[in-house]
């Protein structure tokens, strides 16, 4: 433990100016020094970092990392988490897990000032969700954003031209 908390504060001191990019490297050292509120913040870190770099499966994961570390320390300040996890779900087209991280940071975060904004958004994460879950069931349904043709006369149109393109190629 030691030695993984004395690599960790070395990598602090000699790359201050490379927090953002490090901040997962010293997330694990902290977090095998068991320095947990160290580890938390550089998890946190992680994953704002990983988002605005568009790696948005690895800020999931460093999110999630956060939040494991978070559950052995007094609960305070997961809200931020919750707010990048739910960005990073969205990214990755998770609308059904983003709505639910999203309604856990305004849980965590009664007051937020941007409360009616993220409940708006949750609505429509959820929308999303059921429009996801219903083309999932019957992908020939149409759905209320299609025109009410459905994907068969599309399907049906590309297949007569495939068709249509080998009786020609073969006639050559």
């Amino acid at each position: 433990k030691l030695l993984h908390r004395q690599i960790g504060e070395t990598l602090e001191q000699m790359y201050a100016d490379l927090l953002d990019e490090l901040a997962a490297v010293l997330a694990h050292h902290f977090q095998a020094a068991g320095a947990a509120e160290r580890a938390r913040a550089y998890f946190e870190q992680a994953g704002r970092h990983a988002l605005d770099s568009y790696a948005n499966a690895e800020a999931l994961i460093h999110f999630s990392q956060a939040l494991l570390v978070a559950a052995t320390l007094p609960p305070a300040g997961q809200e931020a988490i919750y707010h990048g996890r739910a960005r990073a779900y969205e990214a990755l087209g998770k609308p059904g897990d983003a709505a639910d991280a999203y309604a856990k940071y305004l849980e965590e975060e009664p007051e937020a000032s941007d409360r009616k904004a993220i409940e708006g958004r949750i609505a429509t994460l959820r929308g999303q969700a059921n429009e996801l879950a219903a083309a999932r069931r019957d992908p020939a349904q149409p759905r209320e954003s299609d025109d009410g043709i459905g994907v068969v006369p599309w399907i049906v149109a590309g297949v007569g031209v495939a068709a249509i393109g080998t009786g020609v190629v073969l006639a050559l």
